[in-house]
């Protein structure tokens, strides 16, 4: 069952989780640092650590919008 843009699932609880302003502006801030981090090293060689200290977010903030680098690359394109 695919999920409106305005929401994502709690893998916990696979109920539709509300994306509040604050969310939205930490996912478009590590959105942009993947974008640069890719840029420079290139996919194969960007980490999950490289983005977060370049948006200033932790690994938590990472896994709490985005699941891998894959599924943040291609939410980049959407």
């Amino acid at each position: 069952m695919p999920t409106s843009p305005a929401r994502s699932s709690d893998p916990a609880t696979d109920t539709p989780r509300k994306v509040t302003k604050r969310r939205g502006q930490t996912r478009r801030r590590l959105l942009d640092a993947a974008v640069e981090v890719f840029a420079e090293n290139g996919f194969g060689r960007s980490t999950v650590e490289q983005i977060c200290e370049r948006g200033g977010y932790t690994r938590g903030a990472f896994y709490s919008n985005f699941a891998s680098l894959d599924e943040m690359f291609f939410a980049m394109w959407e």
